[in-house]
């Protein structure tokens, strides 16, 4: 067996066995943690760095409030209201999130011929930079993440999500 396979059975098993002796969930989380950290070799000040670094990481708790998000769209029933409208105007589509999404970009539409402004027009071009390397600042590159932003990345992020208008 590889590494691998052999620290998740560790991590797995150490978990829930512990949790078969009544040991509460964060003691269990803990544990497990520490005896597969102990098997993979993994230094204490990599462990305690990498904790601390997600501990102060905006940008971590996005995805978690992202999939609420997600989750409550669907468990509220948005996405079928939203096909509903858009069968009551006459958007066609092929499955309920095709219309919502039509719909929603109808929306859109609408508030471009009425004028309504969409985005930030408070940010400047000349601000980007600035905000960009702020937000350096804020990270932590030894933390693992599938791809860490340079300032340059950071700039053409913020132009293209905060819909600034110049």
């Amino acid at each position: 067996m590889s590494t691998e396979t052999i620290a998740i059975i560790i991590l797995l098993g150490t978990f829930l066995g512990l949790l078969c002796l009544r040991v509460s969930v964060a003691v269990a989380m803990g544990l497990a943690a520490v005896a597969t950290y102990a098997y993979l070799e993994i230094p204490l000040a990599m462990v305690v760095q990498y904790t601390v670094g997600g501990l102060n990481n905006f940008t971590f708790m996005a995805v978690p409030f992202f999939i609420l998000g997600g989750e409550l769209i669907n468990q509220g029933g948005l996405s079928d209201k939203l096909a509903e409208l858009a069968d009551a105007v006459g958007i066609t589509g092929q499955s309920k999130r095709e219309k919502a999404k039509k719909f929603i970009a109808e929306i859109r539409a609408m508030e471009d011929r009425m004028d309504i402004p969409y985005g930030f027009d408070c940010i400047r071009d000349e601000d980007i930079p600035l905000i960009a390397e702020r937000c350096i600042k804020e990270t932590n590159p030894t933390y693992p993440v599938p791809h860490i932003f340079t300032k340059e990345d950071l700039e053409v992020f913020i132009k293209e999500h905060l819909q600034i208008k110049n």
